[in-house]
């Protein structure tokens, strides 16, 4: 939910320094895109259900985040190795319930 006359932004979760569940290329793509346009909205405020009230900083770093992975889910040669490399570009993301989640649903 979008309120740009007060520049917030309401939905399910962004967590800046979480992982997300991301069962495809295709969802990855389109987290992406609402990013890029959280950025262009100049929203100031992302409330989300999962974590605390973040800003644009927070949409630079999810934006990074979804990029790594989406590229790491391109070149990994299983789920194992998925893990690993996202584990080791962003060691201290919590919910790896999260990431093996999105491993699963990535590398079935």
């Amino acid at each position: 939910m979008e309120i740009p006359a007060i520049g917030v932004v309401y939905r399910h979760m962004l967590g800046s320094k979480v992982h997300n569940i991301l069962p495809s290329i295709a969802y990855i793509d389109a987290e992406i895109a609402d990013m890029e346009k959280y950025q262009q909205e100049g929203y100031g405020l992302i409330l989300t259900s999962h974590y605390v009230p973040e800003g644009q900083e927070a949409v630079k770093e999810k934006l990074r985040y979804l990029r790594k992975v989406k590229e790491l889910a391109g070149q990994s040669k299983d789920k194992a190795d998925f893990i690993r490399q996202v584990k080791a570009n962003f060691p201290t993301y919590e919910g790896d319930n999260y990431l093996e989640m999105s491993a699963s649903a990535l590398f079935k």
